[in-house]
């Protein structure tokens, strides 16, 4: 019965993610968020939404990062729900497994985005690419922030010049990832093997 009533409730928050999901994605489609069936989604999933909205920590720059965490924590609980559904029970320590892997996931992710972002930028300078553009002004307006704030907690951001600070930057978000990849794991292997 347990195992019935867990299938359900994971199968229940997968759809409401793909709702959450197509709210997000019709947000980004100009005058999307008018029509009827866009009304109801908002009216299921913004009051959820909501909940992450105010948090400031994860408003960087001009970037709201609150879906992306609404959905890990849909996430977590999915996984934790699954586990019930198949096992039939579940262990702290798989709870605590399923939380760092999904967390690290979604940080995973914006580190490897920010790379490439990183990366594609110091490619433009070293190229000579018009910075006045609508492209690079974008990019630079979500680097710069996080770049220079990453930078003064090394006390280093005074100094450089923005191309070495984006360059610092990269080697920085490099080192996090391969580094933040490995212990993770290691934590993830460690958890799992909790037995209560």
């Amino acid at each position: 019965m347990l195992q019935d009533i867990m299938r359900f409730i994971s199968t229940a928050i997968a759809i409401y993610m793909l709702i959450i999901f197509i709210r997000i994605v019709m947000t980004w489609v100009q005058g999307a968020q008018y029509g009827r069936a866009m009304q109801i989604i908002s009216s299921i999933t913004d009051p959820y939404l909501n909940m992450f909205r105010g948090i400031r920590a994860l408003q960087i720059g001009h970037v709201d990062f609150s879906p992306v965490v609404a959905i890990i924590s849909l996430s977590i609980l999915s996984n934790i729900t699954t586990q019930i559904a198949y096992a039939g029970s579940v262990t702290f320590g798989r709870v605590l497994a399923f939380t760092l892997s999904a967390v690290a996931s979604a940080f995973f992710f914006f580190v490897t985005l920010f790379l490439i972002l990183t990366a594609v930028r110091l490619l433009g300078i070293w190229f000579g690419a018009n910075s006045t553009g609508r492209f690079w002004i974008t990019l630079d307006r979500l680097l710069q922030p996080l770049t220079f704030r990453l930078l003064e907690r090394f006390g280093r951001s005074e100094s450089m010049t923005y191309p070495q600070a984006l360059l610092a930057f990269g080697i920085t978000l490099l080192a996090i990832l391969l580094l933040g990849r490995y212990l993770v794991t290691l934590a993830i292997t460690g958890l799992v093997q909790i037995p209560f």
